[in-house]
């Protein structure tokens, strides 16, 4: 189920990077009317936007869901690269960006499981980050709290950045380094 006001965009590309063709599909999940919850959807809004009007070349197809679903699997796999962006209760800055590491949890949607089943039904691994963005509140309440709103508008930042060189993507997973946040 989709978030209202939020829908999917594919753009192409018109400036390459050094690997060409590079698709890109970013996930925004969460809750929004949850308060903090829905940070992953209010990220991925925003960058729908800015593609939209400011950088429409970019390869990126953007996604906004209250949950991931198995259905997403088969589009999952025609990806490169895929960026999981949600919200965390954990005891972090603002943000961090982690290395998604298959694996079968259960029966739940949550990004390791899907990127797993990506590569047990179609045997492709795209590369695969989370985005964990810090919310503080979690009433039902669909406006975000002050310290989360700061912390989605960094994260966004970070996101602009590193989308229009895809590259640092494929670099910081394949020599299983981080990437620069700052």
């Amino acid at each position: 189920m989709q978030p209202p006001n939020c829908k999917k965009i594919l753009l192409k590309s018109k400036e390459m990077s050094k690997r060409q063709n590079i698709k890109i599909a970013l996930y925004g999940y969460g809750n929004p009317e949850k308060q903090d919850a829905g940070l992953g959807v209010q990220c991925a809004r925003k960058l729908e936007k800015w593609i939209r009007e400011e950088e429409p070349d970019l390869n990126v197809d953007i996604e906004c869901r209250t949950q991931l679903e198995i259905s997403d699997v088969e589009r999952i796999a025609g990806k490169d690269i895929v960026i999981f962006v949600d919200s965390s209760k954990e005891n972090i800055s603002d943000f961090y960006l982690s290395k998604v590491v298959p694996a079968n949890h259960g029966e739940e949607a949550v990004p390791e499981r899907l990127i797993y089943l990506c590569k047990k039904r179609f045997n492709k691994t795209p590369m695969a980050f989370k985005l964990h963005i810090r919310g503080y509140k979690w009433r039902d309440c669909s406006q975000l709290s002050e310290k989360a709103a700061q912390n989605v508008m960094k994260a966004i930042q970070f996101l602009k950045e590193k989308l229009k060189k895809p590259d640092v993507f494929i670099h910081a997973y394949e020599d299983k380094c981080s990437i620069d946040i700052v």
